[in-house]
């Protein structure tokens, strides 16, 4: 189980999260596709990190993809609905 800081650090990626997605729809909407790419990116990296510090109290700053999704994975795993999750 999460501290109160460990909670405060997966809010703070959770508000990164949702400016990154913001920013994403902006962009789209303007016909940036590029950016608006890269912002959807970045807010899933955020929302990941939000939820497995949020679970597990931590999350890595790998640059490996395989290994964020395993990360999550095993974060999530220890949810009840998790199981139905693929």
């Amino acid at each position: 189980m999460a501290t109160a800081e460990q909670r405060n650090h997966a809010k703070a990626f959770l508000k990164k999260a949702e400016e990154y997605l913001a920013s994403a729809e902006d962009n789209l909407a303007a016909g940036r596709n590029t950016p608006a790419a890269g912002d959807a990116i970045h807010a899933g990296i955020s929302a990941k990190d939000a939820i497995v510090t949020a679970l597990t109290g931590a999350t890595s700053k790998g640059k490996d993809h395989a290994t964020a999704a395993k990360e999550l994975r095993t974060a999530m795993a220890k949810r009840d609905q998790a199981a139905a999750a693929e």
